[in-house]
């Protein structure tokens, strides 16, 4: 990025949105979202927990990596559209809090 204070020439009066570079947009004009690598890390994680869940049958270890997986799969939801996308997204949103104190609730009492 190119600054103000950076300019060679002392006098020019340039805005400093014009300054500045600029993202190229995206083809289709949405802003994709990509996972980075601790989401992807943390996503691995979740599908190794939820293995051993089901391997020594322990359910609320199983609800809770299912908490998160489903939390995860709220961002690729947001990708079908404005009306279908955020509803959906918002149902991910509450299912996982459900599975999350369903899991929480199953550990403690």
């Amino acid at each position: 990025m190119r600054y103000r204070w950076f300019a060679e020439k002392e006098g020019e009066d340039e805005r400093e949105e014009d300054l500045q570079e600029k993202p190229e947009p995206s083809s289709d004009g949405k802003k994709r979202r990509a996972l980075s690598r601790t989401e992807l890390f943390g996503t691995l994680l979740a599908v190794a927990v939820l293995l051993y869940g089901m391997a020594v049958e322990d359910v609320p270890i199983i609800y809770f990596s299912l908490a998160f997986l489903v939390h995860e799969l709220r961002s690729f939801a947001v990708l079908l559209g404005e009306p279908a996308g955020t509803f959906l997204g918002n149902m991910l949103r509450s299912l996982s809090i459900v599975l999350f104190l369903g899991a929480f609730f199953l550990t403690f009492f």
